[in-house]
């Protein structure tokens, strides 16, 4: 297992994770795209079953 710091995503960031996911490309793509392991990504998706969540509004 890797030792280090951990940095989670910003809301741009994981906006751009499921942009990428929506046009096909893999868990390894976008994981090297943002220096992390493919099974974080895998983490996020999975958390929502591979649908991007809704975005919230203030009314």
């Amino acid at each position: 297992m890797r030792q280090g710091r951990r940095y989670g995503l910003s809301a741009e960031q994981k906006a751009e994770i499921w942009q990428r996911w929506k046009v096909g490309e893999s868990l390894h793509e976008i994981g090297r795209a943002f220096g992390k392991e493919h099974g974080s990504i895998h983490f996020l998706l999975s958390q929502h079953g591979g649908i991007a969540p809704a975005v919230l509004r203030a009314i």
